[in-house]
């Protein structure tokens, strides 16, 4: 899958290809976190949708290597940056998850956010319930919502811990 353009073009940026080796990179907050069972909350794997976008597609913001750092990323979450540690999704592994697609869409450069966010990459598909349940093709084939978040928890690749370190294992207590 190497592939997807933004659906609406950022005149300050070109839409480009994601190659299926890149990795996106995506902040995950403490309280989203269990170190004591290595585990990373469901509700990190859902879709949000653009507030002020009534026709936004919803989907998992991550942002793509090429054009950010992991550091970059763990800044970008609200709050304190040692509240955050960052992780990776390789774009083919994502693609191995059903009814998931990559797309870049970076953030334009507005009053609310003055650099924008060229690195900024959706994954779209079916996270919850009832997203789930509204596929036919996930419906057919029985699989849950549940299914699809411990298949994306599965394919993480840490980068940073929660202070900042690199990390290629899952952070410690």
């Amino acid at each position: 899958m190497d592939l997807v353009m933004a659906d609406e073009v950022n005149p300050d940026w070109e839409l480009e290809t994601i190659p299926s080796s890149s990795e996106l990179y995506k902040r995950l907050h403490e309280s989203h976190y269990r170190p004591s069972q290595s585990y990373i909350v469901d509700g990190v794997f859902k879709n949000a949708t653009d507030s002020e976008d009534p026709d936004s597609i919803p989907a998992m913001s991550t942002d793509w290597c090429e054009y950010t750092t992991p550091s970059e990323t763990r800044c970008r979450g609200r709050g304190e940056p040692q509240k955050y540690a960052v992780f990776a999704l390789v774009v083919r592994d994502i693609a191995t998850v059903p009814e998931q697609s990559v797309v870049h869409t970076p953030i334009q450069k507005s009053s609310e956010i003055p650099t924008g966010n060229r690195s900024h990459t959706d994954v779209r598909g079916p996270k919850s319930s009832d997203e789930v349940a509204s596929n036919e093709t996930l419906q057919e084939k029985r699989i849950t919502a549940q299914d699809i978040k411990n298949l994306l928890r599965d394919r993480v690749q840490w980068r940073l811990d929660f202070d900042g370190t690199e990390i290629s294992e899952a952070p410690k207590e």
